[in-house]
C-alpha cells in the first residue's frame, strides 16, 4: 500500500508544478540579488588610500564593531 502511494504522488502533475515555481523564484531572487550588488559595486570608484590610514580605519571599524556586541 505504501508503494502504491508513493507512486500516485511522484507521478502528480500538480507536486511536479509546484517543484518548478519553487525553483523558478528562487532563481529569480538570486539574479536580482546578484545584479543589485553588482550595481552597487559599479557605482563606487576605488580610491588609493595610505596604509596609515587604512589601519586607522580598520582600527576604528573593529572598535565599533567589538563595542557593538558587547
Amino acid at each position: 500500500m505504501d508503494n502504491q502511494n508513493n507512486r500516485s504522488n511522484k507521478n502528480n502533475p500538480k507536486n511536479n508544478r509546484q517543484g518548478w515555481g519553487v525553483i523558478l523564484v528562487t532563481t529569480l531572487l538570486t539574479a536580482f540579488l546578484v545584479m543589485g550588488l553588482f550595481s552597487l559595486m559599479q557605482g563606487s570608484d576605488p580610491q588609493e588610500i595610505s596604509y596609515d590610514k587604512f589601519l586607522k580605519s580598520n582600527d576604528r571599524f573593529c572598535q565599533n564593531l567589538y563595542y557593538a556586541h558587547r
